[in-house]
């Protein structure tokens, strides 16, 4: 089975304080079936920060994301608040390659069509 990810950016006030909140929130995200990946410095802004995570189930990664665990932002120095669905979170469901070849499975709408 394809795995697939969560990949979050997001901009925060200081590395270390970030780094240290993520690590302390570890069990919350494998408890979501949330495995890391990594956490990067973005190339293009100095106070930003991409995180990479394997995720277990795409709706279990969706309730992680909307749940109160996220509460623990303010404190890791999370600037902006980050909604799921916004163009600073991304969750894959499947490869490219595997739609085409594999038998169709029902696609959920992306936001441009679930309005119309």
């Amino acid at each position: 089975m394809m795995a697939n990810y969560m990949i979050v950016r997001q901009r925060v006030t200081d590395l270390t304080r970030f780094q240290t909140i993520f690590d302390r929130l570890k069990p919350n995200r494998e408890a979501a079936g949330l495995t890391d990946l990594g956490q990067f410095c973005a190339a293009d802004e100095a106070d930003a920060v991409i995180v990479v995570m394997e995720v277990e189930d795409i709706s279990r990664a969706e309730e992680y994301w909307h749940s109160d665990v996220l509460e623990g932002r303010t404190e890791a120095g999370i600037v902006a608040h980050i909604d799921a669905k916004s163009d600073q979170v991304w969750l894959t469901d499947g490869l490219v390659k595997d739609r085409l070849t594999k038998p169709k499975r029902r696609r959920r709408p992306v936001d441009s069509e679930a309005n119309t």
